[in-house]
């Protein structure tokens, strides 16, 4: 019992070595553990006066400060879901680290500045709305979408991003750089001043519509289906490949073979 309790302890400390203290409560699933990020707690961690939300969300897995035999042997050797669901993050700017297996998922909340991803294993967005902030005296820089350092994979599903707010003067897009970048179900929208930026290994765009008039897209292999495109100037590049602009704002499918595209 005595041994029991200790090895409990133990476990306990390493997932709150790991896991961020007081910001939810977690569930530890066969497979994953469940991290629910309480949102009173989250806006303490807002940055009032330079208006950013500062996230780091780790995980256990292929984290180089975890002991890997420790982990085994507690059989917390899973990815954390970090879950964030119906945050209005208001003025403020989000900025996100994480280290390890990591999912994080941002669910119907409301942006209306910049989303910064620092070295992200996988990110989500699903059921959101995004807003630019402008006041007459103030313009804040953007909401964009960025990825930085090194990114796994960037996620929309079931999303919505286009921009929600009346004003339309101000930077509105993605620039997205990571092994994997999926846009599933979803509709975008970059006009006016924005840009669809996307630098990729593996492209997935399904049953979606994208309207941009800048877009920019480099892949080295992509899977295109059943989505509609409407954009003004870019390019899309597969290796060496020049994807023709035209071709890519007509076609409604792309189908792939080994040595060209076919309508």
């Amino acid at each position: 019992m005595i041994k029991e309790l200790k090895e409990e302890s133990k476990k306990n400390k390493i997932l709150n070595s790991v896991l961020p203290k007081k910001m939810g409560i977690y569930d530890i699933l066969n497979e994953s553990i469940i991290f629910h990020i309480d949102l009173d707690e989250l806006k303490k961690r807002n940055d009032k006066r330079n208006k950013v939300y500062n996230l780091e969300l780790n995980g256990l897995i292929d984290n180089n400060d975890i002991n890997s035999e420790e982990i085994v042997k507690y059989n917390i050797n899973k990815p954390v879901y970090y879950m964030i669901y119906g945050m209005d993050f208001g003025e403020s700017a989000i900025n996100i680290h994480s280290k390890g297996n990591v999912i994080i998922i941002f669910s119907n909340c409301t942006f209306r500045r910049e989303i910064k991803i620092t070295d992200g294993n996988i990110i989500m967005f699903s059921h959101n709305k995004y807003k630019n902030l402008y006041s007459y005296n103030h313009l804040f820089s953007e909401t964009y979408i960025r990825t930085e350092g090194k990114t796994n994979k960037v996620a929309f599903r079931n999303d919505k991003f286009v921009n929600q707010s009346k004003n339309s003067n101000v930077d509105f897009g993605l620039d997205l750089n990571a092994e994997e970048v999926l846009i599933e179900n979803t509709n975008i929208e970059c006009k006016e001043f924005g840009q669809l930026n996307i630098n990729t290994s593996n492209l997935k765009i399904i049953n979606s519509d994208i309207v941009a008039d800048e877009a920019y897209i480099c892949c080295d292999d992509y899977d295109i289906t059943s989505s509609t495109f409407n954009i003004k100037n870019g390019f899309m590049l597969k290796d060496s490949e020049n994807i023709d602009l035209e071709q890519f704002n007509n076609v409604k499918q792309f189908v792939k073979t080994k040595s060209k595209i076919t309508r």
